[in-house]
């Protein structure tokens, strides 16, 4: 035996016919001149201007650090990006957050991020921590400098 539901009466939400005309009245009588064309600032005072597309960056690789001193993770860097100059582009540098050091601080985080400041410039022009889906500050990601060519 099926159960007969009835369906119950929906309320009346459209606009009435003269609210309909009044509105149509009014998008007629527009004329290009009363729609704005630039954007209007916000009471914040930021401007709502569109945002810039992020630039999508090519990752060429990732260079996981974990478990290494810092000794050894310096002379893993200095091995292995030199041959990332010549794929070019960006490389996650993972170097942990030091949530299972002794200290629980990441002392690969600090050495790397000073080497890359300094030593490490001739193979990297600028690097930054890793988003929030990318590792976060447990992340560097470095973009690789690129060997100028010469004739």
């Amino acid at each position: 035996m099926r159960k007969v539901v009835k369906a119950r009466p929906q309320p009346d939400n459209s606009p009435s016919d003269g609210a309909k005309a009044l509105f149509l009245e009014t998008v007629r009588a527009l004329r290009p001149e009363d729609i704005p064309v630039k954007p209007v600032d916000r009471d914040d005072g930021a401007a709502s201007e569109p945002v810039a597309r992020r630039r999508v960056e090519r990752v060429a690789g990732s260079i996981d650090l974990h478990g290494m001193t810092a000794e050894q993770a310096i002379r893993y860097l200095t091995e292995v990006l030199p041959d990332y100059r010549r794929k070019g582009g960006t490389v996650e540098i993972v170097v942990g957050k030091g949530l299972h050091s002794p200290d629980g601080k990441g002392v690969l985080r600090e050495v790397v991020s000073g080497w890359l400041d300094h030593a490490g410039r001739r193979f990297v022009s600028r690097w930054r921590w890793g988003g929030r889906r990318q590792g976060g500050n447990g992340v560097i990601v470095a973009a690789i400098r690129v060997p100028v060519k010469r004739d």
